[in-house]
């Protein structure tokens, strides 16, 4: 959970790091590809966070919701392609 504590300080660069040495080994964990997004988001890095978003929907729908809950994604709750990667 290292990637976390990192986001929660605001180390956005060094949590994505992280995210990238266990994407390494697992390449498809649906929970550091949304960790991974939400560090692109808080970047303004929006196109990123988005594919990275969508590849941890293909994991699974709970991401779906995670991500309308998240306060990362609020400031781009109106865009069109976020509203169809969630509804």
């Amino acid at each position: 959970h290292k990637e976390r504590i990192l986001f929660s300080m605001g180390n956005f660069d060094e949590s994505i790091a992280c995210c990238n040495q266990i994407l390494d080994d697992y390449p498809e964990n649906g929970d550091v590809l949304f960790d991974k997004s939400c560090n692109y988001m808080m970047l303004s890095k929006n196109d990123e966070a988005l594919n990275l978003l969508e590849r941890a929907i293909s994991h699974g729908k709970q991401y779906k919701v995670k991500a309308k809950k998240s306060e990362c994604f609020k400031t781009i709750m109106d865009n069109l392609r976020f509203q169809k990667l969630v509804n």
